[in-house]
């Protein structure tokens, strides 16, 4: 691994169990494993630039995994429950201390505008992307955006709820009521479309 790779890895890590604000040089270069002179020829921005370059990297990822996720498994509900159990899984893994990087940017964004920044336009993607999901699905395209961006927000502040109470229920109970509501979407409009 190269020393701008352990630094994107570091500051995905750190902005994810600290946040933007509790992510500082010297815990970034402990983490990376590398020196100060590292950090600045790789990013002359210094830590600001790694934050966001760090966010970009991690949006990408994450946004390549819920592609894969949500259209080649041909089942939208299977998907969301896959998605929720992912992230649950996640969260116990890293005994509640690990959020979502992109959440963790767009929350710094007061120090670190070009992550926030990022953070906006990655939820934009994740929202386009499952909303094709649920027209694909049967969803009606014109709830499919509304919907999309009530399953991403329900499933981020349930993340933090579950970080806050050290317990997976939030996501749990979220998950049980958003399918009941993708459910009834894709219902509602095979209903609609029956003849009569």
């Amino acid at each position: 691994m190269t020393a701008r790779e352990r630094l994107l890895a570091g500051a995905a890590t750190l902005t994810r169990s600290r946040g933007v604000g509790g992510t500082t040089v010297a815990e970034l270069l402990a983490e990376a494993g590398v020196a100060r002179r590292s950090l600045y020829v790789n990013f002359p921005g210094g830590r600001d630039e790694v934050i966001a370059a760090a966010t970009e990297q991690s949006g990408a990822e994450l946004t390549d995994a819920l592609l894969q996720l949500f259209t080649e498994s041909g089942d939208i509900l299977a998907a969301m429950d896959a998605y929720l159990a992912a992230t649950a899984a996640d969260l116990v893994a890293s005994d509640y201390t690990a959020g979502c990087p992109i959440v963790a940017a767009a929350l710094g964004g007061t120090e670190v505008p070009l992550a926030r920044d990022a953070a906006g336009r990655i939820f934009g993607q994740w929202q386009t992307l499952l909303a094709g999901a649920l027209e694909l699905s049967g969803v009606p395209a014109e709830r499919a955006p509304g919907l999309a961006m009530l399953i991403l927000s329900s499933a981020e502040g349930a993340t933090a709820m579950a970080i806050a109470q050290r317990s997976t229920e939030p996501l749990d109970q979220v998950g049980v009521l958003l399918r009941s509501l993708v459910a009834d979407a894709i219902a509602t409009s095979t209903d609609a479309g029956a003849p009569d």
